[in-house]
Parts: C-alpha cells; sequence; structure tokens
C-alpha cells in the first residue's frame, strides 16, 4: 500500500473505506465478523433500553460451526471470515463482502434480501489467479476496501498481494495489481479490533506479460 494520486497524472484513481473487521452503515448500524464463531454480525445503533449500541445478533451465519453454504442468510456459513467492507450505493440498501479467510473466497450480502452469495474464487481451494471471478483463486483473503458506487472491490490477498474485483462487469474479472497500486490516505483505529482507511487505489495498475 505504496502509492498516493497525483491529479491528472493516472488515468484511474478509486478512493474506498478499506477496513477489517468492522464497519458502520449511515444509520450507525455496527456490522462485525467474528472468525473464532463464523458469523456475520449486527449491532443496532441503539436498542429500546438504552440509547447506544449495546448488543449483537447474529445475522449470517450459524455460531461455532464452519463451512460454506449460500442462500438465506440464515443458512449460511463461513469458515473463519475476517474482513467485511459495505457500500451503499446511491445511499440505498446495504451491500456487504466479506473475505471468507479459510473457504478462500469472497461473498456478497444483501441486506434487502438477505441473501448470500459466492462471487470470487472457488470454495477451499487457495491459489492466484486471475480472470473471471468464478474462475479465480484466492489464498486465505483478509482485509477489504469498496468504493461508495459498488463498482470496485480490493482485497488482501495471499499475504501481500491487493487484488482489484471489477463489480461493473458481468464476469466480475480479478485482477493482480502490481506493488504500489493503493495507498493509505488517512487511518482511523482501535486497539485490537478494527483498523478503518481511506485509500487511494489504481484499478489498470495490473501486471501484464509481455512477449
Amino acid at each position: 500500500v505504496l502509492e498516493h494520486n497525483q491529479t491528472d497524472r493516472f488515468e484511474k484513481y478509486v478512493e474506498v473505506m478499506w477496513s477489517q473487521h468492522a464497519v458502520a452503515d449511515n444509520t450507525g448500524r455496527l456490522w462485525l465478523v467474528d472468525r473464532l464463531y463464523h458469523q456475520v454480525l449486527l449491532v443496532e445503533p441503539f436498542m429500546r433500553q438504552v440509547p447506544w449500541q449495546s448488543y449483537y445478533t447474529a445475522y449470517a451465519g450459524l455460531r461455532g460451526s464452519p463451512g460454506h453454504f449460500d442462500g438465506s442468510r440464515s443458512q449460511a456459513r463461513f469458515n473463519a471470515p475476517m474482513g467485511i467492507a459495505l457500500c451503499q450505493p446511491g445511499g440505498g440498501a446495504v451491500v456487504l463482502y466479506v473475505s471468507d479467510t479459510n473457504n478462500h473466497c469472497i461473498r456478497r450480502l444483501e441486506y434487502a434480501t438477505g441473501r448470500v452469495a459466492t462471487i470470487a474464487g472457488m470454495v477451499m481451494t487457495p491459489g492466484l489467479r486471475d480472470g473471471p471471478a468464478r474462475r479465480s483463486r484466492f489464498n486465505s483473503p483478509m482485509s477489504l476496501g469498496v468504493d461508495s458506487a459498488g463498482e470496485n472491490l480490493f482485497v488482501l490477498d495471499n499475504g501481500r498481494r491487493i487484488r482489484h474485483v471489477n463489480l461493473v462487469e458481468s464476469t466480475m474479472p480479478v485482477t493482480t495489481l502490481v506493488d504500489g497500486a493503493c495507498r493509505s490516505v488517512a487511518r482511523w483505529t482501535a486497539p485490537g479490533s478494527v483498523v478503518l482507511r481511506r485509500v487511494g487505489c489504481h484499478p489498470d495498475w495490473d501486471v501484464k506479460a509481455l512477449g
């Protein structure tokens, strides 16, 4: 995460909110991933009893039951998810992206429908392969960043590689960016749990074979 934008210097430049274990939507709800118990959790901005975030509810996954299953949020299964990112295109419904770390894939949760889907990588098949999302391979993906329009997703994968997922194209192609394609612009931290950064990335800085 090394390079920052200079106006008019680069063709493409995207700013994303890059998160780790927790994000907040525009209503104040907190969304978390629990890698130990394999769940996505929701904390409402206030409860009937107290006017602050105080209790969490299991939004997706079954506590203590690792696995992989797409479908309704109550049926979905995760395996040690470690990253979550959020966007609300046009100020609409929440869309969550989760790095399902031990399943080596990326999942999408749509709040409007309560559905969970695998959008990139192959379950339990680690690797490093670019191309259409369904054919791509990830290896223990961790933190994520997504832009506000929900068009670009960036994934920290294979230890130190930044992968770009084009969410606009129908095949959602995955590209490994060359080192220096992203840089942290600002950072907020809470010890031991949350890292939230505004990051600038160049999705056109990909690796290409020549000759």
